[in-house]
């Protein structure tokens, strides 16, 4: 089955800007060529090194982001037999809370479980409460995937989501992601994530698309 696909480019102004890096940073790579000290050579070819090192960084760094391709799964086909899975150890309960009201409120039917491995009486509380499906173990072997691979033994499900006690979806997690499966060569699927305090100092708003954008959602993207 095909997948949408979609790519987007650097707007003219931005392309503008790196050929004007690209013509200066060649204008001083050779430059630079004709100013090593003598008097301290391995020293001075170091300082190039680094230099040299922070424009190929650089040019990695255009590759990566000069067109980026944008996916879009299909709507996934009804009745699809989905577990949410959340595991904790240690965490609050009050992080687990928005994590696990995030969760069940997801668009598509399916089951919240949380993972106990802490085996805490206030996270099987907190289950009850939200009216999640909940299961501990006594022993935490393999730490977080023991826990998944022990929730396995009761959940009945076809595709299983697995979030961390910190991470909230997006209610539109399970319709954007569910349709990548009606390809049968796909088994896995892994989505950015973005931090959502958004008064740090690399949070950069963009009023015309009334989008965020920071530093961190290169290296997630």
């Amino acid at each position: 089955m095909q997948r949408a696909r979609d790519y987007t480019s650097l707007e003219p102004a931005r392309k503008l800007v790196v050929f004007a890096f690209l013509i200066v940073a060649t204008w001083y790579l050779t430059w630079r060529l004709g100013t090593f000290n003598r008097a301290h050579l391995w020293l001075s070819l170091t300082l190039f090194a680094a230099e040299l090192y922070g424009i190929l960084t650089v040019l990695l760094h255009l590759f990566m982001t000069w067109r980026l391709t944008v996916r879009n799964a299909a709507p996934p086909r009804s009745g699809l037999k989905v577990a949410v899975l959340i595991p904790t150890l240690d965490e609050e309960a009050v992080m687990l809370r928005q994590t696990l009201l995030a969760a069940m409120k997801m668009d598509y039917p399916h089951e919240t479980w949380l993972l106990d491995d802490g085996n805490r009486p206030e996270m099987r509380r907190l289950a009850e409460e939200l009216g999640c499906n909940y299961v501990a173990r006594a022993k935490n072997t393999q730490a977080k995937a023991g826990s998944l691979n022990n929730a396995l033994r009761y959940v009945d499900a076809e595709y299983v989501a697995i979030f961390d006690a910190d991470h909230v979806p997006s209610r539109r997690f399970l319709t954007r992601t569910l349709g990548y499966f009606a390809d049968e060569h796909v088994a896995f699927v892994q989505t950015p994530q973005d931090f959502y305090n958004l008064d740090s100092y690399q949070h950069r708003w963009d009023l015309s698309e009334r989008a965020i954008w920071t530093e961190q959602a290169l290296f997630f993207r």
